[in-house]
C-alpha cells in the first residue's frame, strides 16, 4: 500500500484558498509514489530524470497534493523523500535514455513508466 503524490499545475492550493475538490479538473503531474518499506519512487518524464530537476519544476511554492486530495507543503514533501532514501532496491545506477528504471545521483528510484 502506498500514497502517490501530485504536483498541481498553476498553483491552485491551501494559500489561495481553492477547495481541494475544485483542484479536481486542474492539471496534474505525478510526482511519484511513497510505498512501506521502499524509498520514495519518482515518475520520470524526459525533462525530468532527477531530484533536482523534480526540485526545479515544484520550486519553493508548488501545490502538491496526496492521492486523498491533502494538501501536502513542498518542506513535508521532501522530508518524506529524505527519511526514505536508502530503500531502494538494485536498479540501473544513472539515467539512461534507454530504460524504464534507474537511480539518480542522490539515490532515488525513478520510473518511466506510468505507475499508481
Amino acid at each position: 500500500m502506498g500514497t502517490n503524490y501530485y504536483l498541481i499545475q498553476g498553483k491552485a492550493c491551501q494559500s489561495c484558498g481553492e477547495e481541494a475538490n475544485k483542484r479536481e479538473d486542474r492539471d496534474k503531474r505525478h510526482i511519484g509514489k511513497n510505498s512501506a518499506g521502499w524509498s520514495f519512487t519518482f515518475r520520470g518524464y524526459d525533462a525530468i530524470t532527477s531530484e533536482q530537476d523534480w526540485k526545479k519544476e515544484i520550486g519553493n511554492d508548488g501545490c502538491i497534493v496526496n492521492e486523498y486530495g491533502e494538501d501536502v507543503s513542498v518542506e513535508q514533501f521532501w522530508t518524506l523523500v529524505e527519511s526514505k532514501r536508502g530503500h531502494t532496491p538494485p536498479c540501473n545506477e544513472t539515467y539512461p535514455s534507454d530504460h524504464d528504471y534507474w537511480i539518480d545521483n542522490c539515490g532515488n528510484q525513478f520510473s518511466r513508466r506510468e505507475f499508481s
